[in-house]
């Protein structure tokens, strides 16, 4: 007699789940799955694929009748998927940003090899910085002041408003300040930047700041000319149209002029789009978030280059000793970034389940705590843990030289702050960068190590990220 097989289909969806239905009548509907049937791979879903059923009169029932219910669905024509999976069923597919996940789907590609060949690359520069002469310390030093000139080049300032425009709005009803600065953020059509307003309370007859929310002034930059003295009237025409599309209540424009060179310092620049809350203006500008990750970076190209102008006039075995030295700092440049990612990663999730529950109503009132808790416990976990990741990166894939541990964790440092600068939400490059270390002698291949080399991939796959939803 055959032996009875017991096989157990593992199904994608399970009581309670929310799904989208992909096919028959009720395609594009969601619901929520009542129950679920593993025989027939099928699963009934509220609400949807209704059948009508008659009943025949019993003794309950006397009279019959005919209800409506849920036939069970084929569970190929359900989609889920986690938080994706209810983000989809609930919005659909046109909620999805294609251009931003093929974006970063593209970068997850190019950045493990941008991070090698950059590895490579301040292997080289290390490399001959050995040799005697000038030629070099000139490489470094035009290294340096590259970087410096970028890095200041990429800073965010107190906003500057010469060649702008100001005006005074009084609405009929009261109007939300939050509400009417989103109504008049501009997008400009071709060069796609955004263009913010800086908005505040207006004042009323007497003079005093206006309390009732009706008088705004709101000061915006959008096809700002410094060299016009009057108001441009297609920016005032934009801001009507945006106003009377978004705001359900009628307005009158008290006043509007050009912001000159010679206008008041409070009224010309404005300083609310530097997130960092400090009194003195430098220290906004230092700490503000972006500015701070351009900073980091620059600081790190710095350090390496004024340590390659010294590295002529070492021997190997001091070299090796202020390499030793060097690499506590790239290591650690190295790991602020990741411990950075990871932690932003949870303050997000943490302040969202905060606005879940009511505590607070934006991310912007993010309490102190959760970022301190955020990345105490990443430091935590760092210390008590660090010294397995060094062992298997050190040792069990490969045998790491200081000199390579400096060109490597520098690169995956670089790699990590450039790519938190322009916004892509990744780390997988630095990850490769860590484990596979630039070589600058020959090492035969270990299988083992090859194994533990394939391990790591994986895990770093396991923890791509694609956070594009709108």
């Amino acid at each position: 007699m055959a032996n009875k097989v017991n096989s157990k289909v593992k199904l994608h969806v399970k009581k309670g789940d929310t799904v989208k239905v992909l096919a028959g009548d009720d395609k594009g509907k969601s619901g929520k799955v009542l129950r679920v049937l593993p025989s027939t791979n099928r699963a009934v879903v509220e609400g949807l694929n209704l059948v009508t059923k008659h009943y025949k009169p019993s003794a309950q029932n006397t009279t019959g009748r005919i209800e409506k219910i849920e036939a069970p669905i084929h569970l190929s024509h359900t989609l889920i998927g986690g938080f994706a999976g209810a983000f989809v069923a609930a919005f659909g597919w046109e909620a999805v940003r294609g251009g931003v996940v093929g974006a970063t789907a593209i970068f997850i590609v190019v950045a493990p090899v941008t991070g090698m060949i950059m590895a490579y690359l301040i292997s080289i520069w290390f490399l001959n910085s050995f040799r005697k002469g000038p030629w070099m310390k000139l490489v470094s030093l035009a290294i340096i002041a590259g970087t410096c000139w970028l890095v200041w080049g990429a800073l965010e300032f107190k906003k500057d408003f010469n060649g702008g425009a100001s005006y005074t709005f009084v609405f009929e009803e009261k109007v939300d300040k939050e509400k009417l600065k989103s109504a008049l953020k501009i997008t400009d059509e071709v060069s796609l930047k955004e263009y913010a307003p800086v908005i505040k309370a207006g004042k009323d007859s007497t003079g005093a700041e206006d309390k009732t929310g009706t008088i705004y002034v709101v000061r915006t930059d959008f096809m700002k000319k410094v060299d016009e003295t009057s108001v441009n009237p297609e920016v005032t025409a934009t801001l009507e149209k945006k106003i009377k599309k978004k705001i359900e209540t009628g307005f009158v424009i008290a006043d509007a002029h050009k912001i000159m060179a010679s206008a008041d310092e409070k009224e010309r620049f404005d300083t609310s789009n530097l997130k960092a809350d400090f009194e003195t203006y430098w220290l906004k500008v230092f700490f503000h978030g972006s500015n701070f990750k351009w900073i980091l970076l620059g600081f790190i190209v710095v350090v390496m280059g004024v340590f390659t102008l010294f590295l002529s006039s070492l021997n190997n075995s001091r070299a090796n000793h202020w390499f030793k030295r060097l690499q506590l700092f790239s290591s650690a440049a190295f790991s602020v970034g990741h411990g950075g990612n990871d932690a932003q990663k949870v303050m997000g999730i943490i302040t969202i389940a905060l606005i879940a529950n009511g505590n607070i109503s934006t991310m912007k009132e993010m309490p102190n705590w959760v970022p301190l808790a955020c990345y105490a416990a990443i430091a935590v976990g760092t210390m008590s843990g660090g010294w397995k990741i060094v062992k298997t990166m050190g040792n069990k894939i490969t045998k790491v030289t200081p000199f390579e541990g400096v060109a490597a964790e520098t690169a995956g440092a670089i790699t990590l702050f450039f790519t938190e600068g322009m916004k892509f939400p990744w780390k997988l490059g630095g990850e490769v960068i860590k484990g596979i270390p630039v070589h600058t002698e020959h090492q035969p291949v270990d299988n083992k190590r090859t194994d533990h080399t394939t391990q790591v991939l994986h895990s770093c796959l396991l923890q791509c990220n694609l956070p594009n939803l709108k």
